[in-house]
């Protein structure tokens, strides 16, 4: 009974605990009583206090009673003998079972502890080698960009080793970086397509306040907005910690950033012909009378597919005043951006 206050019960325990305690304490009330009573009837047929007008019958038959009184009342005594000792077993039992069923409970949580963090680990060391898988892609990705100019250069270069090149002089041939307003189309497939590229930008922006929540519980999140003019966007959020030093020490805060965006064609023919989008009344030129060329710098993301195209769509541009910056791309990569991209530089 001792080892009751050692663990704590399972709920409903102390009730039953507390009815077999009630029950052992009406068992010996009853003892008691049974034994005063039957320590009454003796005395009751004690010969000397027997009154002289009783007959002997009648004392013998009283004398008889009380025996069998007494003998039930042993019976019953010893009854509930029995049944105390079984309740105070099954009590004793019942406390061995609980005492089992806690280090059983004990057990099993740290196993379940173990396991927690055995699981934490693994999903701190899968987060470590996905970001640096994605680091990886990133620079590879970059690389090849690199490495499909470099290849663009040098065929150009090999295509023009025998031909004869008629120089033709602008003005501005030095190239400066763009920071006013900016106009984007894609040239791909000999057809020019207007890129809502700042309507997809302050999208982003919105968006990107709503969604950073998501950042609580996940070190980033990829969305898609659009379309807008036949363009979605994909992008990726990250979160990131920036420490900070001051006078009273370093201090550490969590941020969002952008890691990158790209904007998808729904489809493959998207804008018009150059030949068409030159002459008035397309869409490429109404985009123009909207956005005269003093104040206006049209950049184009020109696939390998459409580079002789660009030239004569450059000097078109020339013709009207426009300064044209060149974004070269390698077949199959999507328009994008990124916090350490550049900006484009227009001549």
């Amino acid at each position: 009974m001792s080892r009751r206050g050692q663990h704590s019960l399972e709920p409903g325990q102390d009730s039953f605990l507390d009815v077999v305690a009630n029950l052992v304490g009406i068992l010996i009330i009853l003892i008691t009583v049974i034994g005063v009573q039957t320590k009454q009837a003796m005395i009751v047929v004690d010969k000397s206090e027997v009154p002289p007008e009783i007959s002997a019958a009648e004392l013998k038959e009283r004398t008889s009673a009380a025996k069998n009184l007494l003998a039930e009342s042993q019976f019953e005594e010893q009854r509930m003998e029995r049944d105390i000792v079984a309740n105070l077993n099954e009590l004793q039992q019942h406390e061995l079972e609980v005492d089992y069923r806690q280090r059983e409970r004990d057990r099993l949580q740290f196993l379940l502890n173990a396991v927690t963090r055995q699981m934490e680990e693994q999903k701190k060391d899968l987060d470590d080698n996905r970001r640096r898988h994605i680091d990886v892609q990133r620079d590879l990705e970059l690389a090849r960009q690199d490495a499909a100019r470099v290849e663009l250069a040098v065929r150009a270069a090999k295509q023009d080793e025998d031909k004869t090149v008629v120089l033709k002089h602008l003005p501005t041939p030095m190239a400066k970086t763009v920071f006013g307003k900016e106009i984007h189309f894609r040239l791909q497939n000999g057809r020019i397509a207007h890129v809502p590229f700042d309507a997809m930008i302050e999208l982003l922006h919105q968006d990107a306040q709503r969604q950073a929540w998501k950042l609580k519980d996940a070190p980033a999140i990829e969305e898609q907005l659009g379309p807008i003019n036949g363009f979605r966007m994909n992008y990726r959020l990250v979160r990131k910690t920036f420490s900070t030093t001051t006078r009273v020490g370093t201090v550490t805060r969590s941020g969002v950033e952008l890691d990158w965006f790209h904007l998808h064609p729904v489809s493959e023919d998207l804008g018009e012909n150059v030949e068409s989008a030159l002459h008035n009344g397309s869409q490429f030129h109404d985009i123009l009378e909207l956005n005269p060329p003093r104040n206006t710098t049209i950049t184009i993301w020109v696939y390998p597919d459409s580079f002789g195209l660009y030239r004569e769509l450059k000097h078109a541009l020339y013709d009207r005043g426009y300064l044209t910056a060149a974004r070269p791309m390698p077949a199959g990569q999507s328009i994008g951006g990124s916090p350490r991209g550049s900006r484009s530089a227009a001549q």
